[in-house]
């Protein structure tokens, strides 16, 4: 850790301990909109009583956010806040895609056989933390922090039991036409009205206009215009890696 720190290496963590528990949440957003995709999910996670703190990647082209637990709480546990709190961003900003579910760590509920899961890498990293990266950001400003170490200690936990509470209130997210419905989102942001006709196109594959349609709107389509992907749950039952199987079809 100390080389780590300096600068001399990099280090990784495994998130999924032994038993399936975890100790933290992760999410990783990359491509052209992952300042915007980031920010959605952080207001989201706010919406749910959720700290996060969000943190610049090494690439400086993506970010990460962090939740922390008191104790160990079970991965499917985990997952399933991190699963919930995508779905509430995207009511918000329906450009953050489906992938995404595919992109918490830990990546599954149960140790995979004959591994130790995915391997994310730790922030504060010597060489990063010099060029402005791998550092912990204020969300309101995108500034980060003077006192990396200080504002990581004050980074609230969530413990044990306030995580099976807020899992009790969360159902599976929904996907393809029997399922979908439109929600309303619960972050405190101006609600626009669902257009009263969408306009769409017939082709090889349906195109909608998304002139006038609302995120929450948008969002209740694409998983709507998706499936939950068999092959995912049977390799996560079987405790095989889910690596490169994405969780919902498109």
């Amino acid at each position: 850790m100390d080389s780590h720190l300096s600068g001399g290496a990099h280090v990784g963590l495994y998130p999924l301990l032994q038993g399936d528990e975890c100790r933290l949440l992760a999410c990783d957003f990359d491509g052209s909109g992952w300042v915007l995709d980031a920010l959605a999910y952080v207001d989201a996670a706010n919406s749910f009583g959720v700290p996060v703190a969000l943190e610049r990647s090494r690439s400086g082209d993506g970010a990460h956010t962090w939740t922390f637990f008191s104790g160990p709480v079970p991965a499917a546990s985990a997952r399933r806040i991190g699963v919930h709190i995508l779905r509430e961003a995207m009511e918000c900003r329906a450009e953050l895609d489906l992938s995404s579910y595919d992109r918490l760590f830990p990546t599954q509920d149960f140790m995979p056989k004959g591994s130790f899961g995915n391997l994310i890498a730790l922030p504060l990293q010597g060489e990063c933390r010099r060029r402005g990266t791998t550092v912990f950001l204020d969300p309101a400003s995108l500034e980060l922090y003077a006192d990396q170490w200080s504002y990581l200690a004050s980074v609230p936990r969530i413990s044990p039991g306030a995580v099976a509470s807020l899992v009790e209130t969360m159902t599976p997210v929904s996907a393809g036409p029997a399922d979908t419905h439109y929600r309303r989102p619960r972050a405190q942001t101006p609600q626009q009205k669902p257009p009263e006709t969408i306009h769409a196109v017939s082709r090889a594959m349906l195109e909608i206009d998304r002139i006038g349609v609302p995120p929450a709107l948008l969002a209740a389509l694409k998983h709507l215009a998706s499936l939950h992907n068999p092959d995912y749950y049977e390799k996560e039952r079987l405790r095989f890696s889910t690596w490169n199987t994405p969780r919902f079809l498109r």
